[in-house]
């Protein structure tokens, strides 16, 4: 299915003049894709302006998931890691500041805020306690506003390593790329452990003995 869905875009990349990427990651994706149009490729961010959310200088201890959560956006992961506190007696709580996919259900105590204005983020995280934000996207993002919403709130900010949320939180002072997979909840739940704790400046994904 991907080798069709390349053949089916190389003749208008070949008759585009530019081909614009919104990050590097997404750029370097197609580069790979299509070697003979790399000299077509311009990288041009979204603009985003983030002057109004505040910086929280000390965080809670509720862990911020937040944007609208589908499977490619770690809907999976989510209740996985849920369950895996559930099952572990871990108390700790998240909050999605936004919307779940509906095909995906968090148990108590976890919940979903609903949708938000970006306005109100700082507020949202205050409300709820927000001490972490997790990007749990398990898809590579061509340009991540969530992750740069996240990070302009000063909180911790962790991402698995892929596309342009992990360029984002690797080039912010308070960005984690994880080095755990998507499917490794242990250790993504022992990071996030953590990450709530006195020292975040060094986040190891390795599980607990």
């Amino acid at each position: 299915p991907q080798d069709a869905w390349r053949r089916a875009w190389r003749p208008a990349i070949e008759r585009a003049d530019t081909v614009t990427a919104f990050s590097s990651s997404s750029a370097e994706l197609f580069r790979a894709a299509y070697p003979t149009a790399s000299r077509k490729l311009r990288i041009r961010p979204h603009a985003i302006c983030t002057n109004h959310i505040d910086s929280l200088n000390t965080g809670g201890q509720t862990l911020g998931i937040l944007g609208g959560i589908n499977q490619a956006k770690g809907a999976d992961v989510l209740v996985k890691l849920a369950r895996h506190w559930a099952r572990h007696k871990v108390k700790r709580r998240m909050v999605v500041i936004g919307q779940l996919d509906p095909n995906y259900r968090l148990p108590r105590p976890h919940k979903e805020t609903g949708r938000y204005n970006p306005t109100d983020i700082t507020k949202l995280a205050s409300r709820h306690d927000i001490g972490v934000w997790f990007i749990p996207s398990v898809w590579p993002e061509t340009f991540s506003f969530t992750t740069r919403e996240a990070l302009a709130t000063g909180l911790p900010v962790l991402t698995f390593d892929l596309g342009a949320q992990a360029e984002a939180a690797s080039a912010a002072q308070n960005g984690h790329v994880l080095k755990c997979q998507p499917s490794d909840i242990p250790s993504l739940s022992h990071t996030i452990e953590q990450a709530f704790g006195p020292v975040q400046t060094e986040i190891s994904s390795r599980p607990a003995a």
